[in-house]
């Protein structure tokens, strides 16, 4: 069941006790029993859709970016509006925003506006920071939800407003190539860490051999390191159970980028969580600091590079 179908509309809330559900915004309820069982981030996305009901306000930040099923790294306490005045309530709050463009989301009880792809994730990075908005335009990037172009003019727009500067960085740095929050965050990881080293990363570049095009998510261009992120359904089967297949096929893949001279530092979504693969990257790159380019790296072209 889609989130938007689980409102319903009821005038006294004595009948809405009696009946077993919990209050989300003015008039707007949900069954107790299915809120309480949902994540933390689901639970802010319903009560954002219920607010979008109730509220003659677009959505905007993070509401928007859940009501537009962009994923999120946390919930945030308010409820997010664009509109002409700044306010904050026990729920709400509304943040002065020029609106540039909307979209209309669908729920059971009706539609309403919610800001549009570009404006959203602007916005996401200038009340909530580069990450979270880095999450959200790599999440848009690669599912054509919005073009480059279309981001850099909500960035223009956003000039005069407060977070202009990390607006500016998001833009430089995001790019389609990441398919998952914890890739956005390994990204701004190295950029945030090695910048000052001047090395060349890239990210998603196309690793040409004999037989195949290779596409690494991170790649030390001058170093020859790749920078696998292995989530934790990139082995399983449509079922959920490992694939034998899958498994052989990445370690053939990655015997043969071995023969190239690359070398291959895998990482899972808990040692991202905890930064637990920083001590091994860094002494990666100091024994290779010293290595020979191999005649092989040649072979790498494109991809999306890690800089301002």
């Amino acid at each position: 069941m889609e989130l938007g179908e689980a409102l319903t509309r009821i005038k006294r809330s004595r009948d809405a006790k009696a009946a077993g559900l919990c209050n989300l915004a003015p008039g707007i309820y949900t069954d107790e029993a299915l809120f309480r069982s949902l994540l933390p981030t689901d639970r802010f996305t319903l009560k954002a859709l219920a607010y979008g009901v109730a509220k003659n306000l677009p959505l905007a930040g993070l509401a928007a970016a859940a009501a537009l099923q962009i994923p999120i790294a946390k919930p945030y306490k308010y409820v997010e509006f664009a509109g002409p005045y700044s306010r904050t309530t026990a729920q709400m709050q509304v943040r002065y925003r020029p609106l540039r463009g909307v979209r209309d989301v669908n729920t059971v009880l009706g539609s309403f506006e919610v800001t549009d792809f570009p404006s959203t994730c602007v916005d996401v990075a200038r009340w909530h920071g580069l990450e979270e908005g880095m999450i959200a335009a790599d999440y848009c990037l690669a599912n054509h939800l919005m073009t480059r172009g279309e981001l850099e003019d909500a960035e223009f727009d956003s000039r005069s407003l407060n977070g202009a500067e990390t607006v500016r960085r998001l833009v430089a740095l995001a790019s389609p190539g990441q398919q998952s929050p914890m890739e956005s965050k390994m990204k701004l990881k190295l950029w945030r860490e090695l910048r000052e080293l001047e090395y060349e990363i890239v990210a998603q570049p196309e690793i040409h051999t004999t037989n195949n095009v290779y596409y690494p998510d991170f790649l030390f261009k001058e170093l020859g390191i790749i920078v696998e992120y292995d989530g934790k359904g990139k082995y399983l089967d449509k079922n959920g159970r490992p694939d034998g297949k899958i498994i052989f096929r990445e370690r053939e893949r990655e015997k043969v980028l071995m023969a190239m001279g690359f070398d291959v530092l895998r990482v899972t979504t808990e040692v991202v969580a905890e930064c637990d693969y920083w001590d091994g990257l860094m002494q990666l790159i100091r024994d290779r600091e010293w290595y020979p380019r191999h005649p092989q790296w040649g072979c790498v072209e494109g991809g999306f590079p890690i800089r301002l």
